[in-house]
């Protein structure tokens, strides 16, 4: 398997990203969506967007206004080429976002820490964009997943490919964002039932069967402290 650096993976992951639906994705945004609740007449960033599963969610949950940045310029032509998105994507680094200070209610950050190489940057510019008192959902690869040796790949052209990332313990993370956010709350989430399909569409029911009792995402909510 080869292993490449986050920013040429996610190029290649953009061509086939939403033909393939990810079962640890479906189950962040299942558990993500009954945490957020309403976002009725709020605004909001989903910060490494991708191709824009939560801008599309933030959305249908009534958000006034979302934008979506990201690094990689074909997740951004991917995400652009949904009608509800286009205008609202932002071709940038996370770690200098060209978004005005403290202009956002809320922020999702899914599946992004990782591909950091440290945090500090990327926590005092979402500090600097988010209201007094704003939100901040984020989610990340578990490390009893890590230690089960689950990878973060994909298949392209015939090929597995695993993009490198950075494992955290959960400590480093809390201490890190918590210089500027107070924990909200914090889960490990392991996959049930509702993923069981995905895995059996791509004919591999046997992974499920041993995957589902590991915690397979970890998800936070911060609030701004100040």
């Amino acid at each position: 398997m080869a292993v490449i650096d986050p920013f040429t993976g996610h190029q290649l992951w953009a061509e086939v990203y939403d033909a393939f639906p990810n079962p640890l994705l479906a189950l962040e945004q299942r558990e993500l969506s009954r945490w957020l609740g309403s976002l009725e007449g709020l605004s909001v960033a989903d910060i490494g967007c991708g191709t824009g599963r939560w801008m599309r969610q933030a959305w249908s949950l009534g958000a006034r206004s979302v934008s979506g940045i990201d690094f990689s310029p074909k997740m951004i032509a991917q995400a652009a080429q949904k009608p509800d998105l286009r205008g609202n994507l932002i071709l940038a680094d996370i770690g200098r976002m060209p978004l005005k200070s403290f202009s956002l209610d809320l922020v999702v950050c899914g599946f992004v820490l990782g591909y950091l190489p440290a945090l500090d940057g990327v926590v005092k510019e979402i500090h600097r964009i988010l209201k007094p008192n704003g939100s901040l959902f984020c989610s990340d690869f578990h490390p009893s997943a890590h230690g089960h040796g689950w990878k973060r790949a994909f298949k392209s052209a015939g090929q597995n490919i695993e993009i490198a990332n950075t494992h955290r313990p959960p400590a480093e993370i809390e201490s890190t964002f918590g210089k500027h956010f107070n924990l909200q709350r914090q889960a490990g989430l392991e996959l049930d039932e509702s993923e069981r399909s995905l895995f059996q569409k791509a004919e591999k029911l046997e992974l499920f069967e041993q995957a589902k009792n590991i915690p397979a995402v970890i998800l936070f909510h911060w609030r701004k402290l100040h």
